[in-house]
């Protein structure tokens, strides 16, 4: 599902009446419906809006994805800055907090 609506969207002129004239649920894929368009005029100051009413959880990364990443974003500035001694920078930092590095 996804809503499409007619709202103020000057940031810097004050809203004349409602911040929202119409809001209308219609299914995903859908063209915007004749009643938001018979109210919206070019130039007035409102636009039409379009949001998704289908939410998706949020992955969160394994802590052994998060601890992989931390150590290829350690190398991977160290390489750029410091190449030669990248290497061992990167050792004495991931001895240094291994909890990060491990993804807590």
């Amino acid at each position: 599902m996804c809503r499409y609506s007619l709202e103020w969207r000057l940031p810097h002129v004050p809203c004349p009446g409602e911040r929202v004239l119409i809001a209308v649920d219609v299914p995903a894929g859908s063209p915007v419906p004749p009643e938001v368009m018979a109210l919206w005029k070019p130039g007035a100051g409102y636009a039409v809006c379009w949001n998704s009413l289908t939410v998706k959880p949020i992955r969160r990364w394994s802590a052994e994805a998060k601890g992989a990443a931390r150590k290829r974003n350690l190398r991977r500035r160290l390489e750029k800055k410091m190449p030669l001694f990248a290497d061992m920078l990167a050792e004495e930092e991931i001895a240094r907090r291994p909890g990060y590095f491990a993804g807590e």
